[in-house]
């Protein structure tokens, strides 16, 4: 009875189970957790579009979309009421381009950027703190 109580449960989860629902974590050199991407759930991505990427490192979450992008891109820091700056990096080109947002919201257009993979890093600040933290770790695809 046991044995078959636990295919059952086994075989139900196969059917729930989604590889696009998986949370994925980053590590540095050491070994340490650097930051933690989890999946939108269809509720949260409703006003967003299909194609953007959403990162959340237990402090920040941002989303960053869309991507692929052909040029335009936006980055919203959820929850954030302070300074930051926006850096995008494509090491291979030797590109780097940064602006200072205030607020939740930032835009950068790559329209005359080649494509390929490029690095998102966020410098923020929260409002009435002077030490900052860094996000180093979005890779968005240029189209």
């Amino acid at each position: 009875m046991r044995k078959t109580f636990l295919l059952l449960l086994i075989v139900m989860g196969m059917g729930t189970s989604h590889a696009q629902n998986t949370v994925c974590f980053d590590y540095d050199a050491s070994g340490n957790m650097t930051g933690r991407h989890v999946p939108i759930r269809q509720s949260e991505n409703r006003n967003r579009s299909s194609n953007s990427l959403f990162y959340d490192d237990g402090t920040d979450r941002v989303s960053v979309y869309p991507s692929p992008t052909s040029g335009p891109l936006n980055v919203k820091v959820h929850d954030f009421d302070g300074n930051g700056t926006l850096t995008v990096v494509n090491t291979n080109i030797g590109f780097t381009t940064s602006i200072p947002f205030t607020g939740e919201d930032a835009y950068i257009d790559l329209s005359s950027q080649p494509k390929g993979v490029y690095q998102i890093v966020l410098q923020l600040t929260d409002a009435g703190e002077s030490a900052s933290r860094q996000i180093n770790s979005i890779k968005i695809f240029k189209k």
